[in-house]
């Protein structure tokens, strides 16, 4: 609490048991949370038999949560009928009378909500009418009853009958419901059609459209069936508010803003290259880089043979040799530079002053080359390969690539293109009325 406190919260949602909470309200009491701005939203199911009296004094605002009314005609008859049962198949481990009486005027949740779920799969048996399994065997584990069968039933019939009858009665709208024949949600057949409730509503609406203005100024789809069918009251579905479609019918508060968007196919990544290394570079640098090369090479073999430094004595015990040598050989000088340009270096070494200058000049010229070719490479091999061809309809209208593209016949988007300007979007316009 000291740690929520110094974060100057001051709104909490306890979800814990009800001694639990009692233990929380106490410590945020002591550490001064309780006061006139804090709030407190307790989840217990049970809170209300509890006392909250003791921490009522500093101004806090604490809301609790119940699933039912205790003084509720029927939560007193059932608990009232559930006194005299467990008392009867009890007699001997029965709590005395006070106990049994304070549970019946504050009675658990859990045991409420037991009640609801016999009630519940009683109902549901009753409707099914399942047949009987064999007996149950707790020690392999078996049971006597359609465990999925009845699963499924109230997880689907009793709550979506519960969810119609209380919006009905909230919304003042009324309703029937229609009992599908072959009893299934729906799946696609092999000759393309659908059956169950999914086919049941493809039947029913026979243009499959979402509603669009016609002509003669009446509307097709969904919208269409809202203006002659007296008996559709709403209709529910993923359909796009446009200016035209609400002055027909009244929308509810958008659940997904969303603007047109291009769908293509993704290019595939080009196969890797074999000389992939040669694409930092164009091919007009690489062969200036060649003729570089070549020249500096000759240029040092030359220089190397007129420098008197470079003819040594390859015999160092002989004084006097009958010939000297040279280092620079123009294999040598291909070998040394390209030692330099591969940044490994060579045994060669220049001894003679004009020799090492042309060295150097080639060294700093290798060394800006290696640098831009590596800078190059690493970006080139970080970017990633584009993929959007197209931004705007402008661009798909004018697009070298002779894309075939198209829009839903009478649907939002295809509206869109109708009462655009023709300038502009006369191509697509016309190549949507042809694909549609």
């Amino acid at each position: 609490m000291l740690v929520l406190k110094k974060m100057s919260a001051d709104k909490f949602i306890v979800w814990c048991e009800a001694e639990c909470v009692l233990r929380v309200l106490d410590a945020a009491q002591r550490v001064g949370l309780a006061g006139a701005r804090y709030a407190f939203l307790l989840l217990a199911p049970d809170l209300r038999a509890a006392s909250l009296q003791p921490y009522s004094h500093g101004g806090a605002n604490v809301t609790a949560l119940r699933l039912f009314d205790p003084a509720a005609p029927d939560v007193q008859r059932f608990m009232g009928a559930w006194r005299e049962e467990y008392a009867r198949l009890a007699p001997e481990d029965a709590p005395d009378e006070a106990e049994l009486q304070a549970t019946q005027q504050e009675p658990p949740t859990a045991l409420l909500l037991a009640r609801d779920a016999a009630v519940l799969a009683t109902r549901a048996l009753l409707e099914l009418a399942l047949p009987p399994l064999a007996t149950a065997d707790c020690a392999a584990g078996r049971g006597a009853f359609h465990a999925d069968t009845l699963l499924n039933y109230l997880r689907s019939v009793s709550f979506c009958i519960e969810l119609i009858e209380r919006l009905a009665t909230i919304l003042q709208f009324n309703y029937t419901f229609i009992e599908q024949e072959d009893g299934q949600y729906g799946s696609k057949q092999d000759d393309g059609t659908w059956n169950g409730m999914i086919g049941r509503l493809h039947t029913d609406m026979e243009d499959g459209q979402y509603g669009s203005k016609q002509p003669n100024g009446e509307w097709n789809g969904m919208i269409g069936c809202l203006h002659t069918d007296m008996s559709v009251e709403f209709a529910i579905t993923d359909l796009t508010i446009t200016a035209e479609r609400e002055q027909a019918v009244d929308f509810t508060t958008p659940f997904m803003n969303l603007g047109i968007s291009i769908l293509f196919r993704k290019p595939e990544p080009p196969e890797p290259q074999l000389f992939a290394f040669l694409l930092p570079f164009s091919n007009g640098v690489w062969l200036c880089l060649g003729l570089a090369y070549l020249g500096s090479s000759l240029l040092l073999y030359v220089v190397g043979r007129l420098c008197h430094e470079e003819w040594q004595n390859p015999y160092p015990c002989i004084e006097e040799p009958p010939a000297l040598e040279n280092q620079f050989t123009l294999g040598n000088a291909l070998w040394f530079n390209l030692g330099a340009v591969l940044l490994q270096g060579s045994e060669i070494a220049p001894v003679a002053y004009g020799t090492r200058a042309v060295a150097s000049a080639w060294w700093v010229f290798a060394l800006v080359i290696t640098s831009s070719y590596t800078a190059n490479l690493a970006t080139l091999l970080a970017k990633p390969s584009t993929t959007e061809l197209i931004h705007n309809v402008e661009e798909l209208a004018n697009s070298p690539l002779h894309i075939d593209y198209g829009a839903k016949e009478h649907g939002s988007t295809y509206t869109f293109f109708e009462v655009e300007p023709r300038s502009t979007l006369w191509p697509v316009c016309g190549v949507v009325s042809l694909m549609s």
